[in-house]
């Protein structure tokens, strides 16, 4: 089975550890001692003499164990690496305490150890052999002292002690954002949050859904079995664009295969879109599929008035929609297609598109070679098919600020009118630099460039080192923004005006988290593997690996 991931909700969302914190390096024994009186979590009243993982006293100082449970209570991720030791961070998230029953009464004399390694708390490394009260190992579990300065000053705790409460710990109301664990989440399959729910595939192989408030799952469709590879459930895809959720999964093979396409609605239920590959696009009654495979084929274009029940052939015969085109000789092997999305503005639908009138009578060069052809952001009269080149030579195209934003294959990024005119250049990247992908929304243009480099330090022999640029422009004109985000794009989100990041620094495989909106970064945060992130309704959620 793939281990449990979990999911954390809110605006302020942050990475917790997923299993018991690493212990660190035995030193010497100590005699330690169950709480004899009450202690309380949050709601959760605890019973040490029933826990595997007991909270322990040494020298009248309450100790905390490091477990999953321990470390969600007070919002903290612990990590443990050979080179750092134990790292005890701030997570910012907090969740229930759930205890561990011990088959056995805890009884006796109990022994726990001085822990030894480097350990960091809040960024401050511990000596703790010279500690007063210092980390403990107990059932090779690290121990945390309770002390005024650990949880307050460090941690921001609220806690209390009397004789007849005994102990009760709490996170200080700072606008926490709480947890959510998805148990039955398979690990692997998309998440996305919508609607005030997680939606997401389940271990059972199906697409489930959790109220991002907290409570009971419930299972909505069940995945077909992909025979080809594993005979497991097909993986899906969960976007939400434009206010829609959308799932998208694949049968087959990677080239025979065929992806199949579904709308949920806000109540679990949902619509089927097409079983065939390429995009679709729903507009006020009218659906467009541009139909395709490995090499789609002219006339490619359909039109349903019924919610995809029947389907025609629209626009014109003799293009290929829906893709983005590089190849010669009229759509041979040398061909390259990309699936693009489809919109509409103004009462056209806009779309990839090539024009393959004359691919039947492409002649060679005196070298023998064949001219290149490459695809252009068309635009489609929906009443009556006409087609209408815009914008050529385009690799990916984006609708922003009442203008189409496209992509060369030449690297640069262009933008014009919604009828072609006033094509001019918005962002041409340095000598040696790629655009990688670009998004937009009707403020802002936020593309991803990047840079190799040859570095190299004395001892070192040089190699080629990637950098990676955001690049920010606003859609009304002006300059555009440069930083440095330090590691590959893992995922690029845009919804709602916010703009979500997942980098991966590829020297020490460290993710970072960023949150932008208005073009500025709201929320940035750097620790935990995360698996996907996103932003639903103004607030933040992220899953962890």
């Amino acid at each position: 089975m793939k281990p449990l991931k979990t999911l954390l909700s809110l605006a302020l969302c942050a990475a917790l550890t997923l299993g018991l914190a690493p212990a660190a390096r035995a030193a010497s024994s100590v005699r330690v001692k169950l709480p004899a009186f009450p202690v309380t979590l949050g709601a959760q009243t605890v019973d040490p003499a029933n826990e595997e993982y007991p909270f322990l006293v040494y020298k009248d100082v309450t100790y905390l164990p490091l477990t999953y449970y321990g470390c969600r209570l007070l919002g903290l991720y612990a990590k443990w690496s050979p080179e750092s030791g134990l790292t005890i961070s701030d997570a910012g998230a907090k969740g229930a305490y759930q205890p561990t029953p011990r088959v056995s009464r805890n009884g006796g004399a109990l022994y726990a150890q001085i822990a030894a390694g480097k350990i960091t708390i809040c960024n401050k490394t511990i000596d703790n052999n010279s500690e007063e009260y210092p980390f403990l190992l107990f059932r090779d579990v690290t121990y945390l002292p309770m002390t005024w300065a650990n949880l307050h000053d460090l941690l921001g705790c609220v806690y209390t002690f009397d004789g007849a409460r005994g102990l009760t710990i709490d996170r200080a109301a700072d606008g926490s954002a709480s947890v959510l664990d998805l148990p039955r989440y398979n690990g692997e399959g998309s998440v996305a949050a919508w609607q005030g729910w997680f939606w997401y595939q389940d271990a059972d192989g199906w697409i489930s859904r959790a109220p991002m408030a907290g409570g009971a799952s419930e299972k909505l469709f069940e995945l077909p079995i992909n025979v080809m590879y594993t005979d497991a459930p097909a993986w899906a895809s969960l976007t939400v664009s434009d206010g829609k959720l959308y799932m998208t999964y694949h049968l087959g093979g990677a080239t025979m295969g065929h992806d199949e396409s579904y709308r949920f609605h806000a109540d679990g239920t949902y619509v089927t879109l097409v079983k065939r590959n390429g995009p679709v696009g729903e507009f006020d009654g009218v659906w467009l599929h541009a139909n395709g495979s490995l090499m789609p084929s002219p006339g490619n274009l359909r039109v349903s008035y019924d919610e995809g029940a029947t389907w025609e052939q629209f626009g014109s015969e003799h293009h290929v929609y829906g893709w983005s085109y590089h190849g010669s000789k009229g759509g041979g092997a040398s061909a390259s297609y990309t699936a693009s999305g489809i919109y509409k503005a103004d009462g056209y639908a806009y779309l990839l598109a090539t024009d393959a009138a004359n691919w039947g009578s492409v002649q060679p060069d005196a070298n023998g070679d064949y001219p290149e052809q490459f695809s252009a952001v068309c635009r489609v009269d929906l009443e009556s098919g006409e087609t209408t080149e815009i914008a050529p030579n385009a690799a990916a195209f984006r609708l922003a600020g009442g203008a189409v934003w496209y992509a060369t294959f030449d690297g640069e990024l262009r933008r014009c009118a919604l009828d072609g005119s006033g094509d001019e250049l918005a962002l041409r990247p340095k000598d040696g630099w790629k655009l990688k992908t670009f998004l937009a929304d009707e403020s802002f243009v936020y593309a991803v460039l990047t840079d190799e480099l040859l570095v190299g330090t004395d001892g070192v022999e040089p190699h080629f080192a990637t950098e990676v640029y955001l690049a920010v422009l606003p859609v009304d004109g002006g300059e555009a923004e440069l930083s440095l985000l330090g590691g590959s794009v893992e995922s690029m989100q845009l919804d709602g005006g916010y703009l979500t990041l997942l980098t991966r620094d590829d020297l020490t495989d460290v993710m970072s988290l960023r949150v932008l909106r208005g073009g500025e970064v709201v929320y940035e945060r750097r620790g935990p593997d995360f698996v996907a992130a996103g932003v639903s309704d103004g607030k933040l959620y992220y899953v962890l690996k």
